[in-house]
């Protein structure tokens, strides 16, 4: 495992927590003075992470892409970060505390697009801003200091990114770290109702598959640029998935590590007890 998959690994369950009930709220994300919330929405850095960082932006297909950087004592790893919020949700506190955290401990610059989300866009629209950024940031910053991250819907996004990459010969991250993603958004997985406790018909479930339906658009659900569980794991950045016991999208993680088995691949896998947000 390469020192910064080690050092996001360790981070990442410390702010976790690995407690009985988990979640990437900011009271538990936040360090210091960053537990304050000061701006309403979350939908953009707050005033304190402007204060403390250096914080860019650019637009990309009429879209925001944030760059949070350490005012000194940069490091020079770089992390892509893909936020969650089930593909029509935006950013929120939760996702900028935990940026800031990355940044803060780890020294490093974290690129976060706020990508187009469903129902007014879909996959294509999405991926039309991300393949974009992720080859800027591949002609600025070596692949081997670049970190592909994402959480939840972002996870999903991320995973399904690199495979697209791995098809058109376009050089992979470093890293692939991807917190409780998303990985197939039909959610038809028998073991999901066994595993949390969720009959399937629950509303949960059928929101999910809705906003997936979204996001698909009028691509079929189980393409791998939906759903990247149904896509190959072959000659993918080294893997690392931490996923929470009781979270609704476990069995879809456990389904991706018996892929990876069986396909002969290394996946640095790890299971917490309790769940993450979507």
């Amino acid at each position: 495992m390469s020192s910064m998959q080690s050092e996001l690994t360790e981070l990442a369950l410390q702010l976790i927590g690995r407690k009985n009930k988990v979640s990437f709220r900011p009271t538990q994300l936040a360090a210091g003075e960053m537990a304050e919330e000061d701006d309403d929405e979350g939908t953009e850095p707050s005033r304190r992470m402007h204060m403390k960082f250096h914080i860019t932006t650019q637009e990309m297909n009429e879209q925001t892409v944030w760059s949070v950087a350490p005012k000194k004592k940069a490091t020079g790893k770089q992390i892509y970060y893909l936020h969650g919020g089930t593909y029509v949700d935006g950013f929120t506190n939760q996702h900028w505390y935990f940026v800031a955290n990355l940044v803060e401990r780890l020294r490093c610059t974290v690129t976060a697009p706020d990508y187009p989300l469903a129902p007014d866009h879909d996959v294509h629209d999405a991926l039309e801003m991300v393949i974009p950024l992720y080859r800027e940031l591949v002609e600025t910053a070596d692949a081997s200091n670049l970190t592909l991250m994402g959480d939840s819907a972002g996870g999903g996004m991320g995973l399904a990114l690199a495979q697209w990459l791995r098809n058109e010969d376009i050089k992979q991250p470093s890293n692939l770290f991807l917190l409780s993603p998303w990985l197939d958004v039909t959610m038809t997985n028998p073991d999901i109702s066994r595993v949390v406790k969720i009959d399937d018909s629950s509303s949960e479930i059928q929101e999910l598959r809705q906003r997936g339906k979204m996001y698909a658009g009028k691509t079929d659900p189980t393409n791998y640029i939906v759903s990247p569980i149904y896509g190959s794991l072959d000659h993918l950045a080294p893997i690392t998935l931490l996923v929470g016991m009781n979270d609704v999208f476990v069995a879809d993680c456990r389904k991706l590590k018996a892929k990876a088995d069986a396909e002969g691949i290394a996946l640095d896998y790890r299971e917490f007890e309790g769940s993450t947000d979507s």
